[in-house]
């Protein structure tokens, strides 16, 4: 079992204000970082799905049932993050009765990543996966708008010459600095 002191001073203190007694449009978004004030509550769950896992196809069902999203930033972020959905669900004109959720896609890491999963609150999620194997699947056959690579290919052919152009590392990933699509 282990120590509660130290499983507690992993996550961040409780919200400084009440967030049911506050107007957070008052409160800039870094401040409400610093207060440990959760996101606003405008959404009614949360939606975590990793990408090559039918995310784009289960947000398009979801939009055409009335379904508005939240779409979290490309930053990797904490804190980035959490003041864009901040600023974004405060100022959306998504009224509280509305069908909306925040879409969480995209890995968020660093010293910042536990308070900023910490400060989203929700009663409901859904996370969508898919196996490794059909993921990598989708991932290859996937045509990307202005993308020149190969799609079409034998067996036989140069396995070396399609994939680097179809697998991108980036320095979030811990591969080089530059994109290579």
């Amino acid at each position: 079992m282990r120590n509660s002191s130290s499983t507690q001073k992993n996550f961040p203190p409780p919200p400084l204000l009440n967030p049911k007694n506050i107007d957070y449009h008052q409160i800039p978004c870094e401040v409400a970082w610093e207060l440990n004030l959760p996101l606003p509550q405008k959404f009614k769950f949360v939606y975590w799905g990793s990408h090559g896992a039918g995310n784009t196809g289960f947000g398009v069902f979801l939009a055409k049932y009335g379904g508005v999203c939240y779409y979290s930033t490309n930053n990797n972020d904490g804190k980035a993050n959490y003041c864009y959905l901040y600023d974004l669900i405060l100022h959306s004109k998504i009224s509280l009765h509305q069908f909306s959720y925040l879409a969480l896609r995209n890995f968020v890491e660093g010293e910042n990543a536990q308070k900023f999963h910490c400060l989203i609150y929700a009663n409901k999620a859904i996370n969508l996966i898919r196996d490794p194997i059909s993921t990598l699947k989708h991932h290859i056959n996937m045509k990307r708008y202005n993308d020149k690579s190969a799609r079409y290919f034998s067996l036989g052919a140069d396995l070396n010459a399609i994939f680097p152009k179809l697998v991108g590392y980036t320095t979030n990933n811990g591969g080089g600095g530059k994109v290579s699509v």
